[in-house]
C-alpha cells in the first residue's frame, strides 16, 4: 500500500505511468532503471552484432517519465540520450554511441547494480 501511493501506482501500468520524481538518489535512479530496461528496453545491434544503443518504446503517455530519464541520466552521469513522441504516437526512449553505452555498464558496474546479462552483459 505504501508503494502503491509513493509511486502512484495502478492495475493499468502500460496506460498509467507511476510517478518516478520522488526518485532523487542518482544510484537508487539508476537502480530503478535499469530493472525498468530490463523489462521494457532493448539494446540496438548493428548488422555484426555490435551493440550500438538502447531503446524504450511504449505506450505515448509515458512521455514525462522517459523524459525525466533522459534528464537525470545527463545530469548524474553524462549520458546523453532523447526521448520523443515516435510517428506512431508511442514514447520513445533512445540512447546511442559507444561512449555513452560505456558510460552505463561503468555507472552500472561502480553501484552494482544487479542486471539481466542478456541486455546489459552485451554492453
Amino acid at each position: 500500500k505504501i508503494l502503491i501511493e509513493k509511486y502512484s501506482l495502478c492495475s493499468n501500468k502500460t496506460v498509467n505511468p507511476c510517478d518516478i520524481t520522488s526518485i532523487q538518489d542518482s544510484k537508487l535512479f539508476l537502480s530503478w532503471f535499469v530493472g525498468f530496461f530490463d523489462g521494457d528496453g532493448c539494446v540496438l545491434k548493428s548488422k555484426k552484432g555490435v551493440p550500438e544503443g538502447l531503446r524504450i518504446q511504449i505506450y505515448g503517455s509515458w512521455i514525462g517519465n522517459l523524459q525525466l530519464i533522459t534528464d537525470k541520466l545527463l545530469k548524474d552521469f553524462g549520458i546523453t540520450s532523447r526521448s520523443y513522441i515516435d510517428t506512431q504516437g508511442y514514447a520513445r526512449f533512445v540512447c546511442f554511441g559507444k561512449e555513452n553505452l560505456e558510460k552505463f555498464k561503468l555507472a552500472i558496474t561502480n553501484i552494482n547494480v544487479p542486471n539481466l546479462q542478456r541486455k546489459f552483459g552485451l554492453l
